[in-house]
C-alpha cells in the first residue's frame, strides 16, 4: 500500500509532454495518470490515443494489457456495459501471448464479475469472483485474493446465503492479517460489520463498525470510513435513534465532500432524506426534498453521465414519492416502470445483435433521465408557454389555456433543450430516441407543436429540416 501511495504521489507530480511527438511512455503515463485520477471519460481518450500511435508495436506487453484492462474499468464505470466485452478480449488477448502478465489473470475474472454484478446477473458474479480468488490465490497476488474474497462475501450476501458470506470474510480476515495493509484490513472488517448488520447481529455490527471508524480516525481510508459511519447509521435508524443516526449520515456526507467524493454523497444524502420523512417533524419534509434534490443534481452533474445512478432514482422515486412533495401521475409512473425495467434488460450482454442492442440501450437510457429530467423540473419555461411535466399539462402565455403534452412528447422536447442550440434534425431525433421511423419520428414532432405551438419552430436548410425549442420566458403567472 505504501509502494502505491508512492507511485500515485510520483506520477502525480510528473510534468509529461502531451503534444503529437511526445514519447509514447509519456502518452501512457498521461492516460494511466486520468486512470488514477478517477476520470473515466479522459482515460478513454488518452488511451485511444495510446493504441492508434504508429509506434505502439513497441510498446511492451504489459502496457498494452493495462491499456486494455484500464479502459475496461472506465466502460464500467460510464455504464458502456456493451463496450466492455470488446476491451475485456483485447486484454485477455495479451495475457495469452505473454506469460510473464499471468499474475493478472484474476483481475479480468474480476472487471467479468462486476459486469455480471451490474447487469443484475448474482449467481454469474458470485461464481466469477469465486474463480478471481482461485486464481489470485494460486498466483500469491495477496492483494487481489483479499479483495476477491471479501467481493465474494458481499456477494453471496446480495444472494441470501449469509454462511456463504460469513465463511468468505472469514478467509478475507484470515489473508488481511497475513498479507494485508491496516486499510485493507479495516475494508474488511466494515464488510464484515455489514454483514452482522443484515443478519440481525446488531451488537456485533455495532462493536465492528466502532473499531473500524477508531481505526480510521486517521483519514488514511476515507471510503472505509464513510462506509462505516453510513453503516453505523443505519442501525441507530432502525432502532429509532433519529439523533445519532443523522450524527453519523451528516459525518459521512462531510467525507464525501471534504475529499471530492461525489458521487459516494448521493447515498448520505439520501439517507438523511429518508430519515427525515421517518421522522415526520416540523419542516422535516421540506428538509427530505431538499437533501433529495440535491442527490439528483449530483447524479445530473456527474460527468460522464451514470446510468446505475439513474436507475437508483427512479428506483427512490417509485418506492417514496414523497421525496418529489408531490405524487406522479399514474401515466409517469407507468412510463417510469416501463422505461426502467427496458433499461434493465437492455443493459444485459446478449451473444446477438449486440451493436443493435447498444443502441437500443442508448436511447433507452436517454429516455430514462429525459422522464427523471421531467419529474426533476416543476415547470420548464419557455417563450410563449409553462411545461409542467408532472402534471403533463402546458398553460400558454396569452390565454392561460391548458393543453396536454404526453411523456413521449415530453420525451423530444427535453432532448432539444439538452442540445446547445436546442435544435436537431428529424433523422437526428429518430436514431437518437430510437424511433421506429421518419413516420414515426415527424408524427410524434407535430404532436409536440400542437402542445406548445410556436415554441416549436422549423428551419430549413438545403433539404434537411430542423426543429428548434425558443425558451427566455422570465416569469408566468398562470392558472393550472
Amino acid at each position: 500500500m505504501a509502494r502505491r501511495k508512492d507511485f500515485v504521489a510520483a506520477i502525480d507530480g510528473l510534468t509529461l509532454d502531451d503534444g503529437v511527438a511526445a514519447p509514447l511512455d509519456e502518452v501512457w503515463l498521461t492516460a494511466e495518470r486520468a486512470h488514477i485520477r478517477g476520470c473515466p471519460n479522459v482515460t478513454l481518450q488518452r488511451f485511444k490515443r495510446f493504441e492508434s500511435d504508429e509506434r505502439i508495436a513497441s510498446a511492451p506487453a504489459w502496457q498494452r494489457y493495462l491499456s486494455a484492462h484500464r479502459r475496461c474499468f472506465a466502460h464500467l464505470q460510464m455504464g458502456q456495459y456493451g463496450l466492455v466485452s470488446r476491451s475485456l478480449a483485447e486484454a485477455e488477448a495479451a495475457l495469452a501471448k505473454s506469460p510473464e502478465l499471468q499474475f493478472y489473470r484474476a483481475d479480468l475474472d474480476v472487471l467479468h464479475a462486476y459486469l455480471f454484478e451490474l447487469q443484475g446477473d448474482f449467481h454469474r458474479a458470485y461464481a466469477r469472483i469465486a474463480l478471481a480468488h482461485e486464481s489470485a490465490t494460486s498466483d500469491q497476488n495477496w492483494h487481489r485474493a483479499i479483495t476477491t474474497a471479501s467481493d465474494a462475501g458481499r456477494i453471496a450476501l446480495i444472494l441470501q446465503e449469509p454462511t456463504k458470506a460469513r465463511d468468505w470474510y472469514a478467509i478475507a480476515e484470515t489473508l488481511a492479517e497475513r498479507h494485508g495493509s491496516l486499510s485493507t484490513r479495516l475494508a474488511v472488517q466494515e464488510r464484515l460489520a455489514a454483514l452482522w448488520k443484515t443478519i440481525g447481529r446488531q451488537a456485533d455490527a455495532a462493536r465492528l463498525y466502532a473499531s473500524v471508524i477508531a481505526g480510521c480516525s486517521d483519514g488514511s481510508s476515507p471510503a472505509t470510513l464513510e462506509a462505516a459511519l453510513t453503516g453505523r447509521a443505519d442501525l441507530s435508524f432502525a432502532e429509532g435513534d433519529f439523533a445519532s443516526a443523522e450524527a453519523d449520515y451528516r459525518s459521512a456526507l462531510a467525507i464525501c465532500e471534504s475529499h471530492d467524493m461525489r458521487r459516494h454523497a448521493i447515498y448520505p444524502l439520501k439517507d438523511l432524506a429518508r430519515l427525515c420523512l421517518a421522522r415526520d417533524g416540523d419542516g422535516d419534509s421540506d428538509e427530505a426534498r431538499e437533501l433529495f434534490s440535491r442527490a439528483v443534481d449530483i447524479v445530473f452533474a456527474l460527468e460522464p453521465s451514470q446510468p446505475l445512478h439513474f436507475m437508483q432514482l427512479a428506483e427512490d422515486i417509485l418506492r417514496e414519492p414523497r421525496f418529489l412533495g408531490a405524487s406522479l401521475s399514474s401515466r409517469t409512473k407507468d412510463d417510469l416502470v416501463a422505461t426502467l425495467s427496458m433499461v434493465r434488460e437492455l443493459s444485459r450482454i446478449q451473444p446477438y445483435q449486440q451493436a443493435a442492442r447498444r443502441h437500443a440501450n442508448a436511447a433507452a437510457i436517454r429516455r430514462l433521465i429525459s422522464l427523471l429530467q421531467a419529474i426533476r423540473s416543476p415547470t420548464i419555461r419557455l417563450a410563449s408557454c409553462v411545461v409542467r411535466p408532472l402534471a403533463q399539462t402546458v398553460v400558454s402565455s396569452s390565454d392561460a389555456k391548458v393543453r396536454r403534452i404526453t411523456s413521449a412528447q415530453l420525451e423530444v422536447l427535453t432532448y432539444l433543450l439538452a442540445l446547445p442550440l436546442h435544435s436537431a434534425s428529424l433523422l437526428e431525433l429518430e436514431h437518437d430516441l430510437n424511433l421506429r421511423s421518419p413516420e414515426a419520428t415527424q408524427k410524434r414532432v407535430d404532436r409536440l407543436r400542437d402542445a406548445i405551438g410556436d415554441d416549436l419552430q422549423v428551419a430549413t436548410r438545403g433539404a434537411i429540416c430542423y426543429y428548434t425549442v425558443r425558451t427566455g420566458l422570465p416569469d408566468l403567472r398562470a392558472k393550472s
